[in-house]
């Protein structure tokens, strides 16, 4: 399994899945104003990675201050999800 994870840079949202030995993580960028991705946006760009969510799981929200000097700064939201490769989806 992977994680897949999606952040909020203040103006769009970024969802990336994390590979370890790759230089690039294959990932999806919602242009400025577009708003949260619905679930349906995030299934489609996870499998147009070739990944999808893995049984079971749901996504997981936090968030964290984007500046830790100020803690009533802005806050940085971020999501995550465990997923499999559409590969091995098939073969079940």
């Amino acid at each position: 399994m992977f994680r897949a994870q999606m952040t909020n840079s203040g103006d769009s949202w970024c969802l990336y899945v994390v590979l370890l030995g790759v230089e690039h993580w294959p990932q999806r960028v919602w242009p400025s104003g577009h708003g949260v991705p619905t679930l349906v946006e995030r299934a489609q760009a996870l499998a147009d990675m070739g990944f999808e969510i893995a049984p079971a799981e749901w996504w997981s929200w936090g968030e964290y201050g984007a500046d830790p000097v100020d803690p009533a700064g802005h806050a940085a939201l971020y999501a995550s999800v465990q997923v499999i490769r559409v590969s091995l989806v098939a073969s079940r």
